[in-house]
C-alpha cells in the first residue's frame, strides 16, 4: 500500500482486503464441507460394499465346509469298506 495515501483511504483499502479474505475463506469452507461430505459418502459406500462382500465370503466358506464334511464322511465310509475287503482274505484262510 502506498505511503502517500490518506489514513481514511488506507483503512478503506484494508477493510476491502479483509472482506475479500473473509469472502474467500467462506467460499473455501463451503467447498471443503462439500468435499468432506462426498468423501464420507464414499467411505460409507465402501463400508457397505465391504460388509456385503464379507457376508458373501462367509456364506461361501460355510458352503465349502458343509460340502467338505460330506466328502469326509464319504471318504470314511470308503476307508471302512476297504478295510473290510482287506480283512476278507484273512477271515477265509
Amino acid at each position: 500500500m502506498p505511503s502517500d495515501v490518506s489514513l481514511d483511504e488506507q483503512i478503506y483499502l484494508l477493510m476491502r482486503r479483509i472482506e475479500t479474505i473473509e469472502s474467500k475463506a467462506d467460499h473455501d469452507r463451503v467447498e471443503q464441507a462439500e468435499k468432506s461430505r462426498a468423501l464420507n459418502e464414499m467411505i460409507d459406500s465402501l463400508e457397505r460394499r465391504t460388509h456385503v462382500a464379507d457376508e458373501e465370503l462367509q456364506e461361501i466358506a460355510r458352503a465349502i465346509a458343509v460340502g467338505t464334511i460330506g466328502l469326509q464322511l464319504w471318504g470314511l465310509f470308503l476307508v471302512g469298506v476297504g478295510t473290510m475287503l482287506m480283512a476278507l482274505p484273512s477271515i477265509f484262510n
